[in-house]
Parts: C-alpha cells; structure tokens; sequence
C-alpha cells in the first residue's frame, strides 16, 4: 500500500483525531516530486496518502530533528522525540495522532525509516517529551564553526558540539549586512559570537587554495556527491557580491566540526530551507536574504553553476 508516485493533487489537512483502528504513519518524502513535497508528513491510512495530519518541510534525517510541524495553514505545537528502540514519541497538544510511533521498512519512507503508531504515550513518556521539549534551545545553527547545509546526513554521524548556535532572540535593529553575516557563519563586531566565549582566536586569514571545482551542468552532476573535509569551506562564485567577493564568493558551507558529505542538491536545498524557515523573522523577511534563498533554489532548477572546495593555504 506504499504509495511511491508522483502527488497529482493539493494535500489538504485532516483536522479531526484519527479513530483508534486507524493505522497513522511518520514517514519521509524526498524532493524527486518538487520542494514543495519535500518533508516528514504523518498521514492515516497509508504512507503516501493525499490527505495529512501533520507535516514539516526540510531534509532533516530524522524526525526528531524538525523544529516546526503545520497542519495545512497552521501551525501545531507539537515535539517528535526517539523513545529509543526505534520508536519515536509524538506530542501534539492532545491531537489524535500524538502517541508512539515504531519503525517499520526503510522502503516505505523514500531512502528513510518509516514509523507506524502502534500505542498512546504513557504520562511517563509524554512528560519526558514535553521536558525534553522545554530544555531544547532556541538556537539557528549558523556559526562560525558550521552552517546548517553542514549538517551531518544521520544524527549517528552529528558531533557532539555541532555549532555555536545564533540566538532567536536578536535585536530588533538589523541590518541587512548584519543578517546575511549570521548567515554566512560570522559573528558580530570582532568576529565572534556573544555565545563563543572562550573560543580561541581565529589567525589571520591564509590564502585559500582550491581542492575542487565542479561544473554542475545536468541533473546526474547535481545529485553527485561531494565530500568536505572539517577544514574546508563549499562556495559558490555565482553568489559573489561586496561581502563575499571572489574568488571564493558566497559559503555555502563553512569549516565544520567533523567532515560532511552530501549531493550538490541536498547542500543548496538545506540552505535554502534554513534562510526561508529557521531564520527570526527579522532576518528571514529582509529582501537580501529571500533573494538569497530564491537564488539557491533557482541554482538547483537552472544549473549551470560551479561549486568550489577550498582548504586554508
């Protein structure tokens, strides 16, 4: 009952709770259908289903990881956390579909685990959700250390300090140099972040030297995957301006914790994602940064684009 075709219609939200003998699936679509599609949704009756509960936009790996759901036009205040085991708890402010979650085939979820609900949260599991709901911080991980295209591909593979995160509560004074800096991964004046303390002074900046050049032409080249060593930064010349200059132009992805792999296509759409969803609102409504979001998704539709690897000198 897997449903791997292309979606022909408009989803539209199903607002009341799923009856009990109803199965309720968690699962993971890709991007092959458009954007648009690409999330983890949880439907009644089927994966694939043209009809949802719940669903949060982005390529996170797991959906633990999503920091928004929507039911249609509105948002819900819900939390997914792993129960270990494979099961993942779902929290939806007493929604239907809020309960455990167990992993089923890897086939069902696009590349991805899928999970079905089999059972209610327990008051302990549900209390230990909302607590680890409470204590997670309110953070965008662009840093000086990572952007969020770094991201690793499975949380098995995250270090275990990914970033300096960018606080959300920013102030309201922003301009739109400033934003495009938090973007970028820098800090504010003198170059670190007001949560970076104790972190070592960075040296003068060496030459950068380029390990790797990929014109990207055609869908085959877009979907190749590149390696990024911990050191090393990705580009895009393309996207030079005044605050990014070439040769080097717009950083997509800055030095990193740990060594990150991924296509060209999954670097440009996280990106993309994280300036039109994770962004405050401050930040993410300035013309430069909606133009620079636009700009990578035009990359993907369009190509014709080179993607730099560079090392320090």
């Amino acid at each position: 009952d897997c449903v791997q075709g292309r979606r022909s219609r408009s989803l539209s939200p199903r607002t009341s709770a799923p009856p009990m003998e109803l199965d309720t699936f968690l699962y993971y679509w890709d991007e092959s259908d458009g954007p648009q599609w690409q999330g983890w949704w949880i439907t009644p009756d089927r994966v694939g289903n043209d009809r949802f509960f719940a669903f949060s936009r982005g390529a996170a790996a797991s959906p633990d990881e999503c920091r928004s759901w929507r039911g249609g036009d509105r948002s819900i205040d819900m939390c997914v956390a792993s129960l270990g085991g494979g099961a993942m708890g779902v929290r939806a402010s007493g929604l239907g579909f809020e309960g455990v979650y167990e992993r089923e085939s890897e086939e069902r979820g696009h590349g991805r685990p899928a999970f079905r609900r089999t059972r209610d949260l327990t008051a302990a599991e549900a209390a230990r959700i909302d607590a680890a709901s409470a204590a997670a911080p309110s953070t965008v991980v662009y840093s000086q250390q990572m952007t969020l295209a770094d991201l690793p591909s499975s949380s098995e593979e995250a270090p275990a300090a990914i970033a300096v995160g960018v606080p959300l509560e920013l102030p309201a004074a922003v301009t739109p140099a400033a934003a495009l800096e938090w973007v970028r991964g820098g800090g504010e004046e003198g170059g670190q972040h007001a949560g970076a303390a104790g972190s070592p002074p960075e040296e003068a900046a060496a030459e950068p030297m380029l390990r790797l050049s990929l014109r990207v032409e055609s869908a085959a080249e877009l979907d190749q995957v590149v390696r990024k060593e911990a050191a090393e930064r990705l580009s895009l010349p393309e996207l030079s301006d005044e605050e990014s200059p070439l040769p080097v132009g717009w950083v997509l992805a800055e030095r990193s914790a740990a060594p990150v792999s991924g296509t060209v296509r999954r670097f440009l759409l996280l990106a993309a994602h994280q300036l039109e969803e994770e962004l405050p609102e401050s930040y993410r409504s300035l013309p430069q940064v909606r133009e620079l979001a636009a700009s990578l998704r035009r990359l993907v539709v369009e190509r014709g684009f080179t993607l730099c690897v560079w090392a320090d000198g």
